[in-house]
C-alpha cells in the first residue's frame, strides 16, 4: 500500500481543488484508494455526503457497479502526465437505490513527477 499524500502533494492538490469546486457539477478528489479527500457541494449532494466525517469515510470504490470498471479508469488515467486532463471517462455507479452512468475528466497528480 502507499503511503499518503505527502503535506507538499496534498497542498498542490487542495489548491487545484479550490480553483474549481465552485462549479455547478461534482467535482471530488480522492487518492488512489478511493478514499475521498475533497468534494464540492454537488459531490456531497450526489453521493449522499452530510458532513465532514461522511467524507473523510466515504470511498468511491463501494459505488463502482463493476470494480473492474475502476481498474480500467485509472489505468487510462495513469497513462498521462501529472497535470494533465484525462476526458470522456465513463462509469457507472449505484448510490444508495439509484444508478448512474457518468462522463467525467481526471487530473492526476503524482507524488514522484512523471
Amino acid at each position: 500500500m502507499d503511503a499518503p499524500l505527502s503535506p507538499v502533494l496534498l497542498q498542490e492538490v487542495m489548491t487545484a481543488f479550490e480553483q474549481i469546486k465552485n462549479l455547478p457539477f461534482p467535482v471530488h478528489v480522492s487518492d488512489i484508494y478511493g478514499k475521498f479527500l475533497f468534494a464540492n457541494a454537488a459531490a456531497y449532494k450526489l453521493f449522499r455526503l452530510q458532513d465532514e466525517r461522511d467524507l473523510a469515510s466515504f470511498n468511491i470504490i463501494s459505488c463502482f457497479e463493476d470494480p473492474g470498471e475502476r481498474d480500467h479508469l485509472l489505468r487510462q488515467v495513469r497513462k498521462v502526465s501529472a497535470g494533465q486532463w484525462v476526458e470522456d471517462l465513463t462509469a457507472r455507479l449505484h448510490i444508495e437505490d439509484e444508478h448512474y452512468k457518468i462522463r467525467f475528466a481526471s487530473m492526476p497528480f503524482f507524488e514522484n513527477q512523471k
